[in-house]
């Protein structure tokens, strides 16, 4: 079965009247939905407000350094993205001087495919 996913344009808008070119599949469809995912905050969507990331409710403003957790949390959402196989490679960093998070993960898809993601807030 082939996963189908609308692209998005460079302000992250949807694709819309541009042919074949409007929709990603597979291996690039699970990138995008990986991308989507870590871009949408709990409770912002309007129907389904469990997805996202707990932004405001377990990462910022949490005590302390919460590396781990966050690390933890940023796994779970990828895994449960449709598509996703297996999680390996996973690294993270806070760097208390300039207040940078970075987390980076090697993603095997159910299309075979390895897709790198990195993020850094």
């Amino acid at each position: 079965m082939s996963l189908i996913y609308r692209k998005l344009d460079d302000n992250g808008d949807y694709r819309f009247g541009q042919g074949s070119q409007t929709f990603l599949t597979n291996s690039d469809a699970v990138s995008q939905a990986i991308q989507t995912t870590l871009g949408l905050y709990e409770s912002e969507w309007w129907e389904d407000t469990s997805l996202g990331l707990p932004l405001w409710q377990q990462i910022l403003g949490a005590p302390g350094s919460k590396t781990s957790a966050i690390t933890s949390i940023l796994t779970q959402k990828i895994e449960s993205v449709t598509g996703v196989s297996g999680i390996s490679n996973v690294s993270s960093n806070f760097d208390a001087s300039t207040r940078s998070y970075s987390f980076t993960a090697q993603v095997t898809t159910e299309y075979g495919t390895t897709t790198t993601v990195s993020t850094t807030a």
